[in-house]
């Protein structure tokens, strides 16, 4: 019965806490944990897609997705904004121009 009360209680305070406890950040869970020390190129990039989502989903539009924007740019998948978004080395200078200028013309919203 108690936790019933504590639950009820929550939901009044519209406080909450976690049911378990997050695992340790131990050695063998160290490779399931997103890296600190993130690329900074790659953390642009991906704040750079979030924001023209963000912008499209304001807009009353669908977010779009990272195929939907491959798209716009010409290509027939992701695979392209992935290695874009991961900073990853077969994306090249042409690749980020296309995407950036996909970026700036915002095609998602005038559709």
């Amino acid at each position: 019965m108690r936790s019933i009360e504590d639950a009820t209680e929550r939901l009044r305070n519209k406080t909450s806490y976690p049911l378990a406890e997050p695992p340790a950040a131990d050695a063998a869970n160290k490779d399931r944990q997103e890296p600190v020390d993130m690329d900074p190129v790659a953390r642009d990039r991906k704040a750079l897609l979030r924001a023209y989502q963000i912008e499209c989903v304001r807009a009353g539009r669908r977010k779009p997705s990272q195929t939907d924007i491959g798209k716009a740019c010409g290509w027939s998948d992701r695979t392209t904004i992935a290695w874009w978004l991961s900073n990853n080395p077969r994306c090249t200078k042409a690749h980020d121009s296309k995407i950036r200028d996909i970026l700036k013309k915002k095609p998602h919203l005038h559709e």
